[in-house]
């Protein structure tokens, strides 16, 4: 049944792109009526997000939750299944016990759409035993786990691998059995022919901080991997072997060419305890920021009254990103009851933190007096991004400075507003009561995450429903799936 009043995509995507911290539950309540008022649009926001995002949770949060739904026809459930298939074991196995112990979905839905998937997916791996044995290697439990609540017997020697622990003669099952009792050189070279997870590893006794097993490791590290386990080598001792260091800086060089780990390069920065490697981070994740594109002039009001220190910051670090992904100018204005204004364009986040830093919390808050000092300063914008808690209190206010500039303008710059703190939020209100259309980050309380900045920035543009245009334009994927009665029939043949 459609809601009386429906979800705007607006509001979905606000939701669906914040980050959960693993508690994919926190999805359904939104998901689940934007999969019955809007489900084609949903669709293909999960088809773009799956190449756009940068938030694991949603993209395994998402399919399961619209295979729950009525209003998905079959052309838009085989889209979600196929965004299932893509994921690792790791995550797909969430979304099962996701969709099995979370929100329950019925056992016919079950039967019919997400177990088939999984066999499946499973299936295909064991086509070919070179890419099956890697990624049972690398996620053991989870591949054990998929098989027993599939019910998907597979091929004698997997089933052996996964449940016996047989380690098949040649195997890499084997070469990780006996690792601990190799020589160390031979280890480390067993370790970088193989490709043996730094993870799988730890566990096998091996002496981890020798010079040639960190070299080992390390040259057989993904960039995702060596931002993950950063600070685990950096307690390894990487640093104090001039190999093992030589091998760490390259791997940092291949962490600035990546453009996936934006939020987990943050993460590692502010967890490595060595200040020369979290310094290599942050030029690292400078350098992922650069490939985020962000179109226009953007101004960027901070709230600086009282109680507000933590929007501070986050204007400092969403001015940051914004200044190094947009083409155009990008002014920061500071307020309270008055405006304080910083040309930021192209500068870095300690470069910004530098500039502001006698900035500091105090005084009433005016959000149009920031507006109203950009108009007056003559600064271009195509779009503005506010971070508050929402609340205004002083004249000039920003609804009415919006209004009286922008109502008879053929572009009406949109508005981001970044929500911290608090309870209420006035701006919005106003806003809504004027007719005027905006963008809500909700970052209050539990939806607080700094980390998922580069991802909401990354959804913001100067024409207003461009990135809905581009979301509906993302193509829908398709997946076959035999049915078991097909898939016994060729097994039969």
């Amino acid at each position: 049944m459609k809601h009386e009043q429906g979800l705007s995509k607006n509001q979905i995507i606000e939701v669906l792109i914040q980050s959960r911290h693993g508690a994919l539950v926190d999805y359904v309540p939104i998901a689940a009526r934007a999969v019955e008022d809007e489900p084609e649009f949903m669709a293909h926001l999960i088809a773009w997000n799956a190449i756009k995002g940068s938030i694991n949770d949603s993209k395994v949060a998402l399919p399961i939750i619209s295979l729950a739904s009525k209003t998905f026809d079959a052309e838009l459930v085989s889209n979600s299944l196929a965004h299932l298939a893509q994921l690792s074991p790791k995550e797909l196995l969430r979304a099962v016990k996701f969709a099995r112990f979370d929100i329950k979905l019925r056992s016919s839905a079950k039967r019919k759409k997400l177990f088939p998937l999984v066999r499946h997916y499973l299936e295909q791996k064991e086509k070919n035993f070179g890419v099956w044995d890697h990624v049972a290697a690398q996620h053991r439990r989870q591949m054990h786990d998929l098989y027993k609540l599939s019910h998907f017997k597979g091929k004698q020697r997997t089933a052996d691998i996964l449940f016996k622990r047989d380690a098949p003669f040649g195997s890499i099952f084997a070469d990780i059995k006996n690792l601990a009792k190799m020589p160390l050189t031979d280890a480390a070279a067993t370790i970088l022919n193989r490709k043996i997870p730094f993870l799988v590893v730890t566990g096998t006794g091996v002496k981890v901080n020798d010079p040639d097993v960190l070299v080992a490791l390390i040259n057989g590290m993904s960039a995702t991997e060596v931002v993950t386990n950063s600070a685990m080598l950096i307690k390894l001792g990487v640093q104090q072997h001039a190999a093992s260091r030589a091998a760490f800086e390259l791997a940092l060089e291949k962490v600035r060419g990546s453009k996936k780990n934006v939020l987990k390069t943050t993460r590692a920065a502010e967890n490595v305890s060595d200040a020369k490697t979290a310094k290599k981070l942050k030029a690292a994740q400078e350098k992922q920021i650069d490939t985020i594109a962000v179109e226009g002039n953007w101004l960027v009001l901070g709230d600086r009254s009282s109680s507000m220190t933590k929007a501070i910051e986050a204007a400092r670090q969403i001015s940051a990103i914004i200044a190094r992904a947009a083409k155009g100018r990008v002014h920061l204005v500071f307020f309270n009851e008055s405006p304080t204004g910083y040309d930021v364009t192209g500068k870095t986040y300690e470069e910004i933190t530098e500039i502001t830093r006698r900035v500091t919390a105090s005084g009433a808050t005016s959000i149009g007096c920031g507006l109203k000092y950009a108009l007056e300063s003559k600064l271009e914008f195509d779009a503005i991004a506010i971070v508050s808690d929402g609340g205004e209190n002083r004249a000039p206010v920003f609804c009415y400075e919006y209004e009286r500039v922008f109502s008879c303008s053929v572009h009406q710059p949109p508005i981001y507003l970044y929500l911290l703190s608090g309870d209420t939020n006035t701006l919005s209100d106003s806003l809504k009561l004027l007719g005027i259309d905006h963008q809500v980050f909700n970052l209050r309380g539990a939806n607080a995450d700094f980390y998922s900045f580069p991802n909401l920035v990354q959804t913001m543009r100067v024409k207003r429903y461009s990135l809905i245009d581009e979301i509906m334009a993302t193509p829908l994927l398709n997946i076959r799936i035999p049915t078991r009665e097909k898939r016994q029939r060729k097994v039969t043949v």
